[in-house]
Order: structure tokens, then sequence, then C-alpha cells
């Protein structure tokens, strides 16, 4: 794949003239950079990489990789290959740097919460023709994890609720511990977690709040979260709450709504 091909949109970027080994891609605006990364990588910001075979199986890209690198230094990956049957493996990787601090009272839980619906803002401001800018943390006996404000008039709060979209148990005592975590499965067995945290939400769900799949822990290829959106579009259309929207904190991931489909 050309290091100027975008595969979110299927076309080739257009270089930028200042800045070296960068283009931007003509549809979505999204930079494109080329980089060599090393075993040792050392950053300041969260680095972010994704990439798509031209090849399809079922109009999703034969084979994808998704890496990431935050700010603490923790890593994740994904890498997905898809036959011709339908069949689908997916490898997904994460080496955090050191173990999470303990929180007994929430309050990291909490920021993290915040932060999701503060990258989700944008791209729904976008969708709405809104301008919501603050968060702050809602009130848990009411169901309510953030709450969104305007400062325009006649655009009122918004609730959100947020859930771990891959809430395995290796996986978050892996985050927890500061260990590394290695996992082979189906794809289609990863699709399955992933539509459990949403049946476990609907259970006692707000009608009126925004659920937030949080892609957060390990990044997931785009064509994954599509092959989410095309298996179980049904259970979203179906899903109790005002809208359903996926965020992925790594640079480049997904930050889409699910349902009502755009």
């Amino acid at each position: 794949m050309k290091p100027n091909y975008c595969p979110r949109c299927e076309v080739e970027g257009i270089a930028d003239p200042g800045i070296p080994d960068c283009w931007v891609c003509p549809q979505c605006n999204g930079r494109l950079f080329l980089r060599e990364i090393s075993d040792t990588l050392q950053c300041r910001e969260a680095v972010g990489a994704h990439g798509a075979s031209l090849d399809t199986r079922g109009g999703l890209p034969a084979r994808e990789l998704a890496r990431e690198v935050n700010e603490r230094g923790d890593s994740s990956g994904s890498d997905v290959e898809r036959g011709d049957m339908g069949q689908a493996k997916i490898t997904r990787i994460l080496r955090p740097a050191a173990p999470m601090p303990r929180d007994p009272g929430g309050e990291q839980k909490r920021l993290e919460e915040r932060n999701v619906v503060q990258v989700l803002l944008p791209t729904y401001n976008e969708l709405h023709g809104t301008k919501y800018e603050s968060v702050e943390s809602g009130v848990d006996e009411q169901g309510t994890d953030v709450i969104a404000s305007s400062q325009c008039l006649g655009e009122a709060h918004l609730d959100f609720q947020i859930t771990y979209v891959d809430t395995e148990g290796r996986l978050r005592a892996s985050i927890a511990r500061g260990q590394a975590y290695d996992a082979e499965l189906s794809e289609e067995d990863l699709l399955t977690r992933f539509i459990d945290a949403l049946r476990k939400k609907c259970l006692a769900p707000d009608t009126n709040a925004i659920l937030v799949l949080d892609g957060g822990g390990i990044v997931t290829p785009h064509g994954t979260v599509e092959r989410f959106v095309r298996q179980y579009q049904r259970e979203l259309e179906l899903a109790p709450f005002r809208e359903v929207w996926w965020v992925d904190h790594a640079p480049g991931g997904v930050i889409r709504r699910l349902w009502p489909l755009v």
C-alpha cells in the first residue's frame, strides 16, 4: 500500500508542501505520515498507525493493522487477516508501560470518561451543527457518566453513558497490573465481546442518553468496527438510547456514530 493512500476513503492523498513525507486526504482532510519506527520509540505525544491491503474480502480489507503508542508509553496493536469464506483471524497485543494506579475514589475513571466525550464532541458537533464544548462528570446514581454543555442558546445539555467495549477479564487485569497481553482469536469472537457490552447496557438504559462504546485498551482496525456495524445493525437500531457511538482514543482511531447511521 502506498504511503499516501488513505484506507478510510480509499483515495490517494495530496502532498503537503510544508511537511516532508506528509499527505492530506482530499475527502476526509486527514493527514498521512510516513515514519520509520525502531524497536525503541520515545514520544511526547500519542502516535498511531493504520494500514489496509488493497485486496478485499466481502467489501473489507483482506489484511489490516492498527498500532498505537500513547503518552505514557503504553503500546497496543491489532492485525486482521480475512479469508475468502468469511472467516477472519485477529491478533491483539498490549504492552503497558506500568501498572495502572489504584483508583478507590473513581477519580481516574471519571477523568477517562470525560476525555472520551471530549474526543467525541468535535465529530458530534460537525454531524449535528452544534457547538458543545465543556464536559463534566454526571451523577452515578442517575446513570449519567458525563454531561456535555454548550453556551449556544437552545442547545440543551447532553447526557452520556460510557462503557468499555472489550471487558475481557484477562485484558483488564493486564492493564491494571501492567503486564503484557497477547491474544489470537476469530474476528467473530471479538465482535461477540463488543455486542455483549452493548447488550449489558441495554438492561438498564437511559433512553435520553447517548451511549459511547469506549474502545480504550487495544486499538481496533477500522474494518473490524465496520463489520461490527454491518453484522449487528439491527441490534444497534433497537438499542434504547438516543444515539450509539464508538470512540477509539488512538490517533487515527475510529470515532463514529454507529446508530443512527450517518
